[in-house]
């Protein structure tokens, strides 16, 4: 410890025990910092023993401590200024930004929904006249759509990249969803849509994630004998807006999920 001429310690009040140790077997004082250490770090260096006040008023020149300390702003006074005023203006960087964040509420915690257990990845059917996909062995609606897994619970909406866990808060209710009749469960186990026939094709969950996006931009399900409904006519779009519903906010989730826990809220930008 030869090389170093000053050492200083901060965070807390120094016990008195640990500076007389260090300078019996170093011989070098300890300069207690203070500030406040969530805007600015450190504002003043004081040796220990003396207060702040006293240095600044010339107390403490007449001990070891104040030659070291003149030697300390004489040999390196330009280091201890560029050192201040930097952390100054890191502080004014930090906190200026907080008005112009105010109207961005960006953690908020919201319980977000149980993870699903699969025995293996799921199968999916797509919704006829729409793209979006569905898996129909649960009772709780999830859903596939835009590369998105979806699900609503409690009343709120969620999405996840994974089709059974890593849920994240969405702020409103999926437009997808204004073209999924509350009723296609029943449609789908009466294999009829609209009156007629659906002859509905199960997806697994690895051809869906390879191919659809390229299904929807080649309007696959529409070539394909129109989503599996003989005799469909597609609907226009404000057909397709009449049958808007709204989520099922009452389905209860299969005895075998996990726990609920406590998230974050999507960050969304503001309309």
């Amino acid at each position: 410890m030869g090389s170093p001429k000053y050492c200083f310690c901060g965070g807390d009040v120094l016990p008195a025990e640990v500076d007389n140790r260090w300078r019996e077997k170093f011989g070098k004082p300890i300069y207690q910092g203070y500030g406040a250490t969530e805007t600015c770090g450190r504002i003043s260096l004081t040796p220990m023993g003396e207060s702040p006040l006293q240095e600044a008023r010339g107390g403490g020149h007449a001990s070891p401590e104040g030659h070291a300390r003149d030697d300390m702003m004489d040999k390196g006074g330009n280091e201890v200024k560029t050192l201040l005023f930097g952390t100054l203006f890191l502080a004014l960087v930090i906190v200026a930004p907080i008005p112009t964040m105010a109207g961005v509420n960006v953690q908020v915690n919201i319980s977000l929904p149980p993870p699903i257990v699969f025995a293996a990845p799921p199968e999916v059917i797509v919704i006829p006249e729409t793209y979006v996909y569905a898996v129909p062995d649960l009772d709780v609606d999830i859903f596939f759509y835009n590369g998105w897994w979806w699900r609503p619970w409690e009343g709120r909406w969620y999405r996840s990249r994974h089709y059974g866990s890593g849920w994240v808060y969405y702020q409103r209710v999926p437009s997808f969803y204004r073209g999924i009749p509350s009723g296609w469960r029943n449609d789908y186990r009466d294999h009829r849509w609209g009156g007629h026939p659906w002859n509905s094709q199960r997806i697994p969950e690895k051809q869906l994630r390879r191919n659809w996006s390229s299904w929807e931009k080649g309007r696959h399900w529409e070539k394909q004998n129109t989503w599996g409904v003989q005799g469909l006519k597609p609907r226009t779009q404000s057909q397709q807006s009449s049958r808007a519903v709204k989520p099922q906010s009452q389905a209860k989730p299969q005895p075998r999920q996990g726990k609920p826990e406590k998230g974050k809220v999507e960050k969304q930008g503001r309309k």
